[in-house]
């Protein structure tokens, strides 16, 4: 069997990387790898993509990529305390840095705000006091530092032209 290609992103890897490994290879050592290359030290732990908790660093690759491709997180913070303001309401949630903006947006407009999908999908996060609007696919820890680990989004409607 060939190599596994592993997306990542982390607390000082703002875009996403990817580096290949031995399927029989353990995450943890997949890992260590990346933060030799990138910095970070010893305190980091690893999340796969969208999960609130760290993986095993003892888990292999292969065992990653039974459940589709291999996107991890690596950060120092164990988890992100996020909150999205919309029309005058604040919801708050703690969600693993790996946790990507479309899984926070889906949370906050539908289970909190109570949109629709529809009205959903018209909608996105802006951190608040700024222009940014990070893509759905980006990691949430991407965009924190350990010890703050913590962002403020806004809920926002899509531009819409006129036309």
């Amino acid at each position: 069997m060939g190599t596994i290609d592993i997306f990542f992103q982390g607390e000082n890897i703002p875009q996403f990387g990817t580096i290949e490994a031995d399927p029989n290879r353990p995450i943890g050592e997949v890992c260590a790898e990346v933060i030799a290359k990138h910095g970070g030290g010893d305190a980091i732990v690893v999340f796969v993509e969208d999960a609130d908790e760290p993986v095993d660093v003892v888990v292999t690759v292969a065992e990653l990529s039974k459940k589709g491709p291999v996107k991890v997180h690596f950060h120092r913070c164990r988890h992100v305390e996020v909150s999205v303001s919309y029309g005058g309401q604040t919801a708050s949630k703690r969600f693993g840095p790996g946790a990507t903006i479309a899984r926070i947006k889906l949370w906050a407009a539908v289970h909190e705000f109570r949109m629709t999908p529809g009205d959903a999908a018209e909608h996105l996060l802006q951190i608040k006091g700024t222009t940014d609007r990070p893509s759905s696919s980006t990691h949430v820890g991407s965009m924190v530092k350990c010890p703050h680990c913590a962002i403020v989004f806004d809920l926002i409607p899509h531009a819409r032209v006129q036309g």
